[in-house]
Formats: C-alpha cells, sequence, structure tokens
C-alpha cells in the first residue's frame, strides 16, 4: 500500500527571533479526520514520511499529523549550531501543536508520539509546555545522563558511554548528494542499517528523504551538517532526567533490545515522569520503520483502544510522492 495516500502537506509559522528574523517554517503532514489528533516527530536525519507506515495504523483511531523537525524535510534550515537546541525542538513542537489546536478547538493533543530524538523533544516540549499533550510515546528515545545520574545509577562513565559514541561524527561523514535516486537505492539496499526496514520504509527515504536539484541530481533534505549537530547538541544542552518530572501525563517509554541505549538509562528515566511506563520489546532503534505494527500495538495497548486491522507487512513499496 502507498502510507502516504490522503495525507496533505502542511505548513506552520514559528517565531524564533533568536535564531531568524523570520522565524521558523514547519512542515508536515496531515491525513485528515476529526478524530483525536496523534502528532508525531520522527528520529533525528530523517523526516514526517518516514512515519507514513505507522500513521496509516494509526488512523482508524486518530487524526494523524506527524511535522518535519527543522533542519529536517521540507521545514527551514536553521543556522548551526544555535538554531537546533533541543529546547528549539521541543518549542517548535509544542507551538504547532498550539497552532493545531486553536484550529480544530481542541484542549490538548491527545496522543504525541516520538521516535528516537522525537520521542525525547515530546517530552520536553511537554516539561515546558504543559497540557499541551494527554499522552505521550516515546520509541526508544536517546537519553544520555550527566555525571550525577551516572553516580547515582553506579556506573562507571567510561562504559555507560558506550551506548553509540561517534554518533555526530558518523553523521558528518554521510554522502549528501547523488546522481540518482536509483544510485542511492543500489549503494544503499544491501547494507545491514536498511535490512531489518519494511521495503515501504525503505523507499518512502529514497522518495522523501531526497530532495531534486536543478542537474538532476538528488540531496539529503537533512544536510549531514544538520544531522550531526543535532547528535552534538545532544549530550550536555539539557538535563533530560531532571526536565521530565514535570511531565504529569501518561507516557510511555519503549525501551529496543537492539537499539543503542543501555535499559538501565531508560528504566530511570522512565521513572522520573509522574505517570511513566516503561517497555521492553524485541526491535531495533528505528522501529517504526522496522517493525510500524508492532508500534501501532504497543502504542494502542498504551491508550486502552483495540488494535487497528491493518497491517504493514502487506505493505509494498511506496511510489507516490507528497506535492
Amino acid at each position: 500500500m502507498n502510507s502516504l495516500k490522503g495525507a496533505v502537506r502542511r505548513r506552520w509559522h514559528i517565531a524564533d527571533a533568536a535564531v531568524s528574523r523570520d522565524g521558523m517554517t514547519i512542515s508536515g503532514l496531515d491525513w485528515g479526520g476529526d478524530g483525536p489528533i496523534a502528532l508525531l516527530q520522527h528520529a533525528n536525519g530523517f523526516c514526517a514520511a518516514s512515519l507514513a507506515p505507522l500513521a496509516q495504523l494509526l488512523r482508524p483511531h486518530y487524526r494523524v499529523i506527524a511535522i518535519d523537525a527543522r533542519g529536517h524535510g521540507d521545514s527551514g534550515q536553521p543556522p548551526l549550531p544555535e538554531g537546533v537546541r533541543w529546547k528549539r525542538f521541543a518549542d517548535d513542537l509544542a507551538a504547532t501543536a498550539r497552532q493545531i489546536l486553536d484550529e480544530t478547538g481542541r484542549e490538548r493533543i491527545d496522543y504525541g508520539i516520538g521516535s528516537s530524538f522525537g520521542g525525547t523533544c515530546t517530552a520536553i516540549a511537554e516539561a515546558r509546555h504543559p497540557n499541551t499533550f494527554a499522552r505521550i510515546a516515546m520509541l526508544d528515545p536517546p537519553v544520555r545522563p550527566n555525571e550525577a545520574w551516572l553516580k547515582k545509577m553506579g556506573l562507571d562513565p567510561a562504559v555507560a558511554r558506550s551506548d553509540g559514541p561517534g554518533l555526530a561524527e558518523q553523521a558528518k561523514k554521510r554522502r549528501e548528494s547523488w546522481p540518482s535516486r536509483e544510485a542511492v537505492r543500489h549503494a544503499w539496499k544491501d547494507k545491514p542499517t536498511f535490512q531489518s526496514w519494511t521495503p515501504e520504509a525503505f523507499e518512502l527515504y529514497l522518495n522523501e528523504g531526497f530532495k531534486d536539484l536543478p542537474d538532476g541530481s538528488v540531496a539529503l533534505k537533512c544536510p549531514p551538517a544538520v544531522e550531526a549537530a543535532v547528535f552534538a547538541a545532544s549530550a550536555a544542552e539539557i538535563d533530560m532526567y531532571d526536565a521530565v518530572t514535570a511531565v504529569a501525563c501518561p507516557t510511555l517509554l519503549v525501551h529496543a533490545s537492539q537499539g543503542h541505549f543501555p535499559v538501565v538509562f531508560h528504566e530511570l528515566f522512565a521513572g522520573q515522569f509522574q505517570n511513566g511506563v516503561h517497555r521492553v520489546v524485541n526491535a531495533a532503534h528505528l522501529m517504526p520503520l522496522e517493525a510500524p505494527a508492532l508500534c501501532a500495538e504497543l502504542l494502542f495497548e498504551f491508550a486502552g483502544q483495540p488494535p487497528s486491522t491493518a497491517s504493514s507487512t502487506a505493505s509494498s513499496a511506496a511510489s507516490a510522492s507528497i506535492p
């Protein structure tokens, strides 16, 4: 199936005088409907369309909206490094949510759902802007405790920081432009990173994660410099363990056993929320790209809803693009 079917490209304007006199444009996809709202945020380096298979599975119960973070997808490009502070991503999400709520007349977003970086940003958004979300789900969020928290856990900092070192440096080395999408497909199709993804997720990344250039070549919509700057900013910019103590709404934190982060980090992090629930699943870090049906099952279970009968396993490669 084509998970982008029914989605409409939308744009919101966010005031941010600190990085731009004209503010920031946030782009996103809206699958429409008049049901409760689920607002989705993708992982670092990706875009709203990467969550389309999950969005389709959620549609029986929700009006699903997924946004491109600043510097990603079709949203505005911020100056580096100031423009990619994690607090700014969280404020963008909250400001976009407020505009959606104003236009729909609702009081809160019913479900804030984020993959990796997107999950952490969703929690920070609720901490900084209480009552934005009625419920939150974080799918294997990046969590790097400071020295005080490592000491509290009884962990050696040198060992504890083995949860994916060098991500910023790896991102900087990523190739930004290619002769064509077919060249990308040929180069990447057999790489271990993409082997666990669904065929549709891979095609969505090729179609929507790259932009067409005038000479016929393609380039990543999220430049490697932006992706690297986001990784670099995550380490010390905000004390997430302390920040989320302000979050009162029900919060699900899903730990991917095949992911990058020690389970103890997530266990302790979930315990910082006033109403946190911790789950461990046998999945890789980018679980919405590998197992969207599993994600939907977890999300529905947490919300006390019957699961959708739709299955992402029957999805074929997506070929359409959003204008």
